[in-house]
């Protein structure tokens, strides 16, 4: 409003002259305006950047720091509105005093590499940057070499259960009298099958990758080193996941984390949009239209899109 206002200045202007009834703003108003408009742009510049479909968590830090940038700026556009922007500015201290305290949004930032460690305002974010990514690359490890003995352990049970089959099988031609060859060959191909089973288990037990802690540690420390000596791609133009997918090969610690971190949204604007879109479903000419199929309209409107509609 404000912005449109000062467009029409002229119009304004002439309308009080030839019609009256309220007088126009004086020049020290007009000023008053101009510098609230280029203060309050940026804002909705980085609002529309947080608020876009696209937008992962890892924005909100250096988006923060941008806006506190702008607000501490005493330049000629904060002529006669110091006090707004100084409490605009304590606002965002007070109301994100404890961002830089949150693992999720410090390692999106980290792990995204238009932003890394740059947009962190304490060296110690870093330090507890690092201790969080070691904590959750353990952790992964952890998963993994649980998942891998409840493979082995299915597997061995899976190797008793036809062992003890065998050894069935065998009481049972024992004790009848008139087994023949065939049955012999038979049992004899299901134990050598059996026993070659078991020496492709342990070599593969034995040849799979090893998920050392410390192996583990010394990896992310590297990995953490190479990832931060890059230089930050394009902002406006970079793709983080792409880039990742690019470089999983050489970063598969970071790369895992990154898949992690980098999914969810900065704020619930994505998800308003899709309740609202809902609501516009339902209308008195669809009384019967069912919540399920009302579900299933919206979802093939939000992912049609990823197709280019063609289906």
């Amino acid at each position: 409003m404000l912005q449109r206002m000062l467009e029409q200045k002229r119009a304004l202007h002439l309308y009080c002259g030839e019609h009256g009834g309220f007088s126009s703003p004086t020049a020290q108003q007009w000023d008053l305006v101009s510098n609230l408009i280029k203060t309050l742009l940026p804002i909705e510049e980085v609002t529309l950047q947080v608020s876009h479909s696209n937008s992962s968590a890892s924005c909100i830090i250096p988006c923060l720091t941008v806006l506190k940038m702008l607000l501490q700026d005493e330049g000629l556009s904060a002529k006669g509105i110091g006090t707004l922007r100084q409490v605009m500015r304590e606002s965002l201290e007070k109301h994100f005093s404890k961002l830089e305290d949150t693992k999720p949004v410090v390692l999106a930032c980290l792990l995204d590499p238009r932003y890394k460690s740059h947009a962190f305002s304490v060296a110690t974010t870093m330090n507890k940057a690092k201790e969080w990514l070691k904590e959750e690359v353990d952790a992964s490890t952890q998963q993994t070499s649980r998942e891998e003995h409840a493979v082995t352990d299915r597997a061995s049970m899976e190797e008793q259960a036809t062992t003890e089959e065998a050894r069935v099988e065998e009481q049972a031609a024992a004790c009848g009298t008139h087994e023949d060859d065939g049955n012999t060959h038979k049992r004899q191909r299901r134990e050598q099958t059996s026993i070659c089973s078991r020496v492709d288990e342990m070599f593969t037990s034995l040849l799979a990758p090893h998920t050392d802690d410390q192996l583990a540690s010394g990896c992310i420390e590297d990995e953490l080193y190479l990832y931060l000596k890059e230089p930050v791609i394009d902002r406006q133009q970079g793709d983080p996941l792409q880039w990742w997918k690019q470089n999983e090969g050489r970063l598969k610690q970071l790369a895992k984390q990154a898949r992690k971190f980098l999914y969810a949204p900065p704020s619930s604007v994505p998800s308003e949009r899709i309740f609202s879109e809902v609501s516009t479903i339902y209308e008195r000419k669809r009384s019967r239209l069912t919540g399920e199929h009302a579900e299933q309209l919206c979802f093939l409107h939000h992912n049609l899109v990823l197709l280019n509609w063609d289906y």
